[in-house]
């Protein structure tokens, strides 16, 4: 995954993921999701980074190589 600060491409295309585009993740249909760059709460941490949050309910998710590659399904 690479970051730099203002978007976060794909591994292994020329995708682009940009703050606040919406995408579609597998592991939660009919959720779509926010991509910010900002502080979070997760697992009861405090975290500054990339991360999806749910339109739906505000579910907030790290964005790692593992979801970027496996779950994201629509963007």
């Amino acid at each position: 995954m690479i970051n730099n600060n203002d978007f976060i491409v794909i591994p292994g295309t020329e995708i682009r993921l940009y703050e606040n585009d919406i995408v579609e993740l597998s592991s939660y249909p009919g959720h779509q999701f926010i991509i910010e760059q900002s502080e979070y709460q997760y697992k009861g941490q405090t975290i500054f980074g990339w991360h999806f949050r749910s339109l739906i309910d505000n579910l907030m998710l790290p964005i790692d190589v593992s979801t970027i590659n496996k779950e994201i399904i629509s963007y």
